[in-house]
């Protein structure tokens, strides 16, 4: 089997997340705007796997341009749950209706005993969900969503429906069903190596513990997690001051390197916090006018936020 037919069938088998859409691009899968002339005029890729590939993105909520539709039923399902996808990022009411009708047509045309029909009905329970979720019809795009994350689907799938089902919880304010799924998806994750996946619900977890105000939980949840800018920073906060400054350092220097200007301004609020609270009203402020100076460039607003501390950390 080629490496683009083996793509194929593992996103049939298991669907497609963050931890598979680097193996899509480089196999020539992916489909954006930009891509899609090239890819006409060279004769097209995979058409399977270009929807995968587009399908992935979207997913991972980035835009993705789709190839044209295929003629196998259940592939056609997959190209109207991955339009409704793209409908639903675009927050555009007319291609949600457009996608909708598109996904009851591809439907009634698969036929129940059809070979990829349980997982092309995954990605239709996926799809409706976000259709049900962007108009504002909470209980059916909770009901899409169970079924969608119901065992013996294809994995990916599952976690993107569970990771949506936190969110409805959370919007609910329901942070103990919130939590709960949290973990559920961590759990499921990596149990089947979907790393990602994984991470992005541990992640989750640690913000929903924070927020719960379950420090404990908050640790347990984050402590394998300190490659995140924003694990660390949450950590920080409940740590004593030996620990939170070092992390907060690694943090503010990984922002840095990276332009997260929201995180370094979180991290030197917080390195303020710990320091004045150890009584070094100097070093606040030396970290204070460093980060207003860093930030005045890319991210003058945040750096104005700053500077309305500087007062605060100056001795009186």
């Amino acid at each position: 089997m080629s490496e683009a037919g083996a793509l194929v069938a593992a996103a049939w088998r298991d669907g497609v997340d963050a931890d598979d859409r680097a193996r899509l691009d480089a196999a020539g899968g992916a489909v954006d705007a930009d891509d899609r002339a090239r890819l006409d005029a060279a004769g097209g890729a995979d058409p399977e796997l270009a929807l995968f590939a587009a399908a992935c993105r979207l997913i991972c909520g980035q835009p993705a341009a789709l190839p044209p539709p295929p003629a196998d039923p259940a592939a056609a399902v997959v190209h109207a749950a991955a339009a409704a996808l793209a409908a639903a990022l675009a927050r555009d009411v007319a291609a949600l209706e457009r996608a909708a009708a598109q996904l009851g047509e591809a439907l009634a045309e698969l036929a129940p005993n059809a070979p990829r029909a349980l997982a092309a009905h995954a990605w239709a329970d996926l799809a409706l969900g976000e259709i049900a979720r962007a108009t504002g019809d909470r209980r059916v795009a909770h009901q899409r969503y169970t079924a969608a994350a119901a065992p013996g689907r294809p994995v990916a799938l599952r976690l993107a429906a569970m990771s949506r089902l936190v969110e409805l919880a959370v919007e609910r304010r329901d942070l103990a069903t919130a939590r709960d799924g949290a973990r559920k998806a961590a759990l499921v994750a990596e149990a089947h190596g979907r790393r990602a996946q994984a991470a992005r619900a541990r992640l989750a977890g640690g913000l929903l513990d924070y927020a719960a105000g379950d420090l404990a939980a908050m640790r347990e949840s984050l402590g394998a997690r300190t490659d995140e800018p924003i694990a660390r920073v949450l950590l920080a906060t409940a740590e004593p001051a030996e620990r939170a400054l070092p992390l907060l350092a690694e943090a503010l220097r990984d922002a840095a390197a990276r332009g997260d200007a929201l995180i370094y301004a979180l991290c030197i609020q917080l390195g303020v916090r710990r320091y004045r609270a150890l009584g070094r009203d100097d070093d606040a402020r030396t970290l204070l006018v460093t980060g207003i100076a860093q930030l005045a460039g890319p991210a003058p607003a945040l750096a104005e936020v700053l500077a309305e501390l500087t007062d605060r950390a100056t001795p009186a």
